[in-house]
């Protein structure tokens, strides 16, 4: 069984990214896409439990792949170092991930689908 457990905690992507975790959790697409079952790509005999931790890569289907870029995006401009230089800056940044601190802590709320930690 191949460890995806570390790759995939939100501190190690958001230290590292998470071309590591999309690697290691690649075998177990077919668990957590809905594109296709294991069954129909020879998978049948993945065990899908073992792979929970890649859940991380999946957004809930409330928050579509699109939207979750979008977000990420956002993010990425209201928290750049040059908008962290303003005070309004500064603030927008705290206002966008105030609800989302959680993703950061060790046993906090990275692995919740709902959270969207990803895109943070």
């Amino acid at each position: 069984v191949v460890d995806v457990s570390t790759p995939c905690k939100a501190e190690h992507i958001a230290q590292f990214g998470a071309l590591q975790c999309s690697n290691v959790c690649q075998p177990a697409h077919c668990c957590f896409s809905g594109e296709y079952a294991c069954d129909d790509v020879q998978l049948g005999h993945l065990n899908c439990e073992d792979y929970n931790a890649c859940q991380v890569l999946y957004p809930n289907k409330k928050t579509s792949t699109k939207e979750l870029l979008e977000l990420a995006e956002r993010i990425d401009k209201v928290c750049s170092a040059s908008s962290l230089n303003t005070i309004g800056g500064r603030a927008e940044c705290q206002d966008v991930c105030s609800d989302h601190l959680c993703c950061f802590y060790q046993d906090g709320c990275a692995n919740d689908p709902d959270k969207n930690c990803l895109a943070y």
